[in-house]
């Protein structure tokens, strides 16, 4: 399966592990640490685990949910000690109910190239309240930032915003003299908003940017979460990207060299993409996220990275943005293409048009013919995304094929009309 048609997906543990599985890597059941642990102690094992290259931390409790947070401690102990022995190590997936720890980072080579986290588990419960959980916070999540190898990086089940940190992370990685590769971050909870013509994921039929959304700025000082007055939740802040490229002593002309970029639990606009995500190739919306006024990034680059082939007849095509029920793909200046790589909305393949403010993906426009059984394809294909217990849902099933005849016939939603979208839960609260 072409790398793109993974990555248009939501990361699934149970394939990927089973790809990786062979001599070059160990897997540690946390029901088994014990038994594993002992066994690569044997006679002759050494050269086996300094030569492994991939570690899986895989697992749930099997009989009950221990809450002695001492002993989650004395297991992720004893974990880090193999680490500390695993000298050619190159990547990590930790994918458990034992929480990933601050202690981690201490053993973990700065060389790592693929990093796989899920953080929604506590690193700490109280004894007397099972109800009052710690989960591990930024001040934890700070050594992030020393791992300047990363060509993938996905962090799931965020409680706490790390955007400043994760942003700073990517600005400084040098992955292949190229920087990082894929960024994949999803929240646990789903933002809650305020705004009425903010769409829901999974009622988005196509980006429409208004006048009235502007370059408004919604978040609080460049700390990745929305402002109070919009609703609360996670927010791709531009601002905050601002601020670690500083950080990071990163000058402004050099572009932050993301390829993809996978979000599920935002709220997202279209500022990030006006600058410091406007090389970005591939994006992907999860069902928690919320559209308030996103536009496709434009390029000034004359070569494209796109690596969907001869899915648009076009070799100015630039970027293709997914959200659960619609796909489409647009040229450098972030105009809507169509199979043909004419722009939407023009009989001139060599219009120079600017994006347009609205952009009405109407039936009349778009000549929807295949197109409807194309999106049904791809909707019977679709994996779920991750509901608030994030590591069991990223386990469920083998990858589907995405497939090729839909990217093919530019996916986008079945029933389209002009009539305006539902729109994003709003708060039950007063304004």
């Amino acid at each position: 399966m072409a790398e793109f048609e993974v990555l248009l997906q939501p990361y699934q543990l149970e394939p990927s592990h089973a790809a990786d599985i062979g001599d070059h890597c160990i897997t540690i059941d946390i029901n088994k640490l014990s038994d594993v642990l002992d066994k690569l102690d044997e006679e002759g094992e050494l050269d086996r685990v300094q030569s492994v290259t991939k570690l899986y931390v895989l697992g749930e409790w099997e009989s009950y949910f221990p809450s002695d947070s001492a002993q989650w401690c004395k297991d992720v102990e004893m974990i880090c000690g193999l680490i500390n022995e695993m000298i050619n190590l190159e990547e990590l997936t930790w994918m458990s109910e034992l929480p990933f720890m601050e202690m981690v980072w201490e053993v973990l080579p700065k060389t790592l190239t693929k990093l796989i986290i899920d953080v929604g588990r506590p690193v700490r419960v109280d004894q007397h309240n099972p109800y009052h959980k710690k989960y591990i916070s930024q001040e934890s999540m700070k050594p992030l930032v020393e791992f300047n190898k990363l060509r993938e990086l996905r962090i799931f089940g965020m409680r706490d915003t790390f955007q400043s940190i994760i942003w700073e992370a990517v600005f400084r990685n040098e992955a292949d003299d190229k920087g990082m590769h894929v960024l994949d971050l999803q929240m646990a909870e789903k933002p809650l908003v305020r705004e009425k013509h903010w769409v829901a994921a999974n009622d988005l039929q196509g980006l429409k940017v208004s006048n009235k959304d502007g370059q408004v700025y919604r978040g609080v000082d460049g700390k990745g979460v929305l402002h109070y007055e919009y609703g609360t939740g996670e927010y791709l802040d531009d601002y905050c990207m601002r601020k670690a490229r500083i950080a990071s002593k990163v000058e402004e002309a050099k572009p932050l060299p993301l390829w993809c970029v996978k979000l599920d639990g935002f709220v997202v606009d279209q500022l990030p993409f006006e600058h410091e995500l406007s090389k970005v190739v591939l994006l992907t919306c999860g069902e928690n996220c919320i559209d308030a006024g996103l536009r496709a990034p434009k390029t000034s680059r004359a070569y494209t990275w796109n690596k969907w082939g001869s899915s648009v007849n076009n070799e100015a095509t630039h970027c293709l943005i997914r959200w659960p029920n619609f796909a489409a793909i647009f040229d450098n200046e972030g105009r809507l293409l169509d199979p043909s790589g004419n722009v939407v909305g023009s009989d001139n393949e060599e219009s120079s048009l600017p994006f347009p403010d609205l952009v009405p993906l109407t039936a009349e426009r778009l000549n929807l013919k295949n197109l409807t059984e194309a999106l049904e394809t791809v909707k019977r294909h679709d994996s779920p995304t991750s509901s608030p217990t994030v590591a069991e849902s990223l386990r469920k099933g083998p990858v589907e094929n995405f497939p090729a005849a839909a990217i093919k016939s530019f996916c986008v939603p079945a029933s389209i009309d002009d009539a305006p979208s539902p729109q994003a839960a709003e708060m039950d609260v007063a304004s």
